[in-house]
């Protein structure tokens, strides 16, 4: 089952949506939000960059652990159990007093 078709609860409120296209995604994005300052989307080279030294090691690790806690057969579940932990395993998670910050999903 799709997410669209899990969460969605009619044709406009349909929970997700994907553009054909860079060009159409900018279009899409300056109608449903004429207010939000947007940068130019990066091209796939840069997201492939960013991907490879920011989140590649840390989602990593995150699926590594979610494969072998096996912690429910629900995919919500599942997918609030890799959020928490992703959160719980933050590298960039600010510090207070020492000790990093947790904020747990619930």
């Amino acid at each position: 089952m799709s997410l669209r078709a899990r969460y969605g609860t009619n044709t406009i409120r349909n929970a997700v949506h994907g553009s054909s296209s860079r060009e159409e995604a900018m279009r899409e994005i300056s109608f449903f939000f004429p207010t939000v300052v947007r940068d130019p989307p990066p091209d796939a080279v840069s997201s492939k960059e960013y991907f490879d030294k920011h989140l590649r090691g840390t989602l990593l690790k995150g699926l590594t652990a979610l494969a072998k806690a096996k912690p429910h057969n629900d995919p919500l579940q599942v997918i609030t159990w890799l959020a928490t932990w992703l959160q719980e395993n933050n590298p960039n998670k600010p510090l207070v007093d020492g000790a990093r910050l947790v904020v747990g999903l619930h």
